[in-house]
């Protein structure tokens, strides 16, 4: 700005300002609840002049890591929360640039999904999945429950079964608490030992 207002008092003045382009016309996105999602987007003039500005955003769930910025190019970093959401919803909205060469606003549409949890190639998409892998992929099936995703993939799915999940992480083994989750949510008979005999006798000793 100091530099505009000195060239005009120096009697040079810009008529047209140059035009703003961005890397892409429109954010479209998923992001899992309990997750977030981070991507970029670039900012130049078709004069390659440099310019500097500020990045804002009308929701808070829309956050503009690199809310300033100064140069020719300019790679924006923006981050998409969901952490703490509780329900499935939809947002639209926008980020504005306003800067020395005028605004220019970025609509997105962001859809919040149901969690799922990475297994392998797959995804699990509800717990009553996750226990039927468990069976025949238990040592995978093991690093998911220990997976700090696995609560909030609980919480939205099952929440009845989440006092019962932070209790069993309390163990000193993963692998018992896990199995005592199985089969306290009902998806794995517990296992019982059972003899033929009430005694046996040995006479000839």
């Amino acid at each position: 700005m100091k530099d505009k207002i000195a060239g005009i008092a120096r009697g040079r003045i810009e008529y047209e300002l140059p035009r703003i382009s961005l890397s892409r016309d429109r954010i479209v996105a998923s992001v899992e609840i309990g997750h977030r999602l981070s991507g970029r987007v670039s900012i130049s003039n078709d004069a390659e002049k440099s310019m500097k500005g500020l990045v804002c955003s009308d929701n808070r769930m829309m956050e503009p890591v690199t809310n300033q910025f100064v140069g020719v190019s300019n790679s924006i970093e923006y981050v998409i929360h969901a952490e703490n959401l509780e329900n499935l919803t939809s947002v639209d909205g926008a980020l504005t640039f306003i800067t020395d060469c005028g605004e220019i606003e970025l609509p997105y549409h962001i859809d919040v999904v149901a969690p799922t949890m990475p297994f392998g190639a797959e995804k699990i998409e509800t717990p009553e999945q996750f226990a039927q892998l468990a069976v025949s992929r238990r040592k995978e099936a093991l690093k998911v429950f220990c997976d700090a995703g696995f609560r909030p993939f609980l919480q939205f799915h099952e929440p009845k079964s989440l006092y019962l999940y932070d209790f069993l992480k309390k163990s000193s083994s993963d692998e018992r608490a896990m199995e005592e989750f199985l089969v306290a949510t009902g998806r794995k008979m517990p296992v019982s030992v059972s003899v033929s005999r009430a005694s046996i006798e040995y006479n000839d000793i």
